[in-house]
Parts: structure tokens; sequence; C-alpha cells
């Protein structure tokens, strides 16, 4: 699936776990689909490093290539990303 959004935050969601430190990323977005439109954000959840200099994507529309939904402990949806592309207008 892919799911185009502009991104209005970035932050750091890495977490502990048994295995050890989890390092993952996480870009706040609104959905840009200009058909199709979810109300609210979206969380777009990736491996740290998988995006370089993620930090600099806020204010970007990009298209993101969701491997999966995750549940998520807020009403907000969070999708796994396993890549990005620049969004085409």
């Amino acid at each position: 699936m892919t799911f185009h959004g502009l991104v209005i935050a970035h932050q750091d969601s890495s977490y502990d776990s048994k295995r050890g430190r989890i390092a993952q990323e996480t870009l706040t977005c609104l959905d840009a689909d200009q058909t199709v439109k979810l109300t609210d954000t979206v969380d777009c959840v990736f491996s740290a490093g998988l995006i370089p200099q993620a930090s600099t994507m806020v204010g970007k529309t990009l298209a993101f290539f969701v491997d999966a939904v995750r549940p998520s402990n807020t009403m907000r949806p969070r999708f796994v990303v396993k890549g990005l592309a620049p969004a085409k207008s």
C-alpha cells in the first residue's frame, strides 16, 4: 500500500526490548490524498537509518510504502514503513 502524507512532526521512537534497544523513528503525517482523505493524523514508523536525515522531512509531502498497519495506544493509525519517495504532484 502507498500512503501520501504531509510530514508535520518527527520523533525518535526507539524503545528497549528483551533483545536490546530497538532503534526506530516516527514521522507524524496529515493525509495528502485528495480522493480518500483520513480525518486524523497518521504515524509512519520505520527503522532508524532507513530514511537518512528524517528530521529534515518535516513540511514535505512524501509517498510512504507501507508494509503493515500496527495497533496503537492512541486513536491514530501507525503504518510500518519499508521505504519512501517524494510524492508526485
